[in-house]
């Protein structure tokens, strides 16, 4: 729903109160959860609020001590949190910068002027900037390119994907640096082949002089 709050109370309506109803409990059996996983595995369970649910409003001390996305132009994220993070209003919550793929917008928070707002200071550091939801090589490779001619963040760029999991990490190969891939163009007297190497697999470029050879 798009309105929880009204004049900084949670909203009266049956949609908004069943809405919250199940984030409290969801909230209540999460922290359940993590208290087992600390306790039997020592691992820190970490919960991220998106959507209509986070911290602002009158939700701003709600559900601690979950974290939010901030997004631009949403109306659950305040603006102001970008560059902030007073507790009191809840902005110290917000912790990850998850915008979705807009070449303007992300040109505009890699400008030095701007620097990522409070997400390129050092204490969030740690937190990966997150892009959503990229489906082609060109551009996953444009965003990269943005990310890498600002400043470089410590904790890089994550991308949250739709699309199989295999066709990603082709796509994303030459930038992250884990592998690379090559765009076979058709021309007269090129010809690939795929080598078995010691149990590796080699594509191999040949060109040569005569076509039909």
């Amino acid at each position: 729903p798009a309105n929880v709050c009204v004049d900084g109370k949670r909203a009266s309506s049956s949609v908004a109160n069943d809405f919250l109803k199940l984030v409290d409990q969801l909230h209540d059996k999460g922290q359940k959860i993590a208290a087992a996983v600390l306790n039997e595995s020592n691992l820190t369970l970490t919960y991220i609020l998106d959507g209509s649910a986070k911290p602002f409003d009158c939700l701003a001390q709600e559900w601690q001590p979950w974290q939010a996305t901030w997004i631009v132009r949403d109306s659950a994220t305040p603006a102001a949190a970008f560059t902030s993070d007073d507790a009191e209003l809840g902005y110290n919550r917000f912790t990850i910068l998850n915008n979705p793929e807009n070449v303007t917008d992300w040109t505009w928070m890699s400008s030095p002027d701007v620097h990522y707002g409070k997400f390129g200071l050092p204490n969030h550091s740690a937190t990966a900037f997150q892009l959503w939801e990229p489906d082609s090589q060109t551009v996953i490779n444009q965003y990269q390119s943005i990310i890498d001619s600002g400043f470089q963040h410590d904790a890089g760029l994550d991308f949250a994907i739709n699309i199989d999991i295999s066709m990603f990490e082709t796509y994303s190969a030459n930038v992250a640096k884990r592998g690379w891939d090559v765009r076979l163009l058709e021309e007269s007297g090129v010809r690939v082949f795929l080598v078995n190497l010691g149990g590796g697999l080699f594509a191999a470029f040949w060109k040569c002089s005569d076509p039909d050879s």
